[in-house]
């Protein structure tokens, strides 16, 4: 009797035992298959949201495009069936007496961006009187330091008078005296929400146009005027949507 219930123990512990080993052998099975599923959601996940972020910014530059074909100066707003994605697109013309340059963007050192002093592109209306105050340089540092961030110089170079007989002249202003001749360079100012260190200001009379290069960096440039300037070309802002995901583009559109 006792020989026969030592065995239905042993049975029974045996076959704990193996019940044992095959709940943590389901409940590690479980796990890595909940492991490879949630790493294979997460990556259909990722993978639709590069994809619709890829057609949202295709959209958007398909609405600056259309923007461009149009002069860039229509509201737009189209659906792009072949690839299940939209865009609105708006323009705004630069005018005004205060705004940035290059849409806001940075002007490149050494190529420089225009500024508009007479109607484009007839020229037929010279800026009569004005004063016309540049800023650039947002970086709040004692660039003209050794071994610190370049301060930006600025070229100006201004065409006056009349289209039949305009007249030339050069300024260099330079925070830094790095060029002889540098003009005036005073403190800083504000131009939409943007602070700049710098500051020139230049007296314009019968004003055609302005051209602005930085020198020695590339930087920011923002301009004020005591009188309104004309058109300067088209702030185009272009916002794509494809499923939830929105791209937006801007791009600045300036005369030839």
């Amino acid at each position: 009797m006792k020989k026969i219930a030592s065995f239905v123990w042993k049975k029974n512990k045996t076959s704990g035992q193996v019940l044992l080993i095959v709940v943590l052998t389901v409940v590690v099975a479980l796990t890595v298959g909940l492991s490879i599923v949630s790493r294979t959601i997460s990556s259909l996940k990722f993978s639709k949201q590069s994809d619709e972020s890829q057609r949202a910014f295709n959209a958007a530059e398909s609405g600056i495009e259309q923007a461009l074909k149009q002069a860039g100066n229509q509201n737009l707003t189209s659906t792009l069936q072949e690839n299940n994605s939209s865009y609105i697109t708006t323009a705004v013309v630069q005018s005004g007496r205060s705004f940035l340059l290059n849409g806001g963007a940075v002007v490149d050192q050494d190529v420089g961006t225009d500024i508009f002093l007479a109607n484009y592109p007839t020229y037929t209306t010279p800026l009569a009187q004005a004063t016309v105050t540049l800023y650039w340089n947002t970086e709040n540092l004692d660039s003209c330091l050794k071994n610190s961030t370049t301060r930006a110089a600025l070229e100006v170079l201004i065409l006056s008078g009349t289209t039949a007989s305009p007249v030339f002249s050069k300024f260099i202003y330079d925070p830094c005296t790095r060029i002889s001749n540098t003009s005036a360079v005073s403190g800083q100012g504000v131009v939409s929400d943007t602070t700049f260190t710098n500051a020139a200001v230049i007296p314009i009379t019968n004003g055609l146009i302005m051209k602005v290069i930085p020198l020695y960096n590339s930087t920011k440039i923002g301009v004020s005027s005591t009188v309104d300037l004309p058109s300067q070309g088209s702030v185009i802002t272009s916002t794509g949507t494809s499923g939830e995901t929105v791209r937006k583009v801007i791009y600045f559109s300036s005369y030839a």
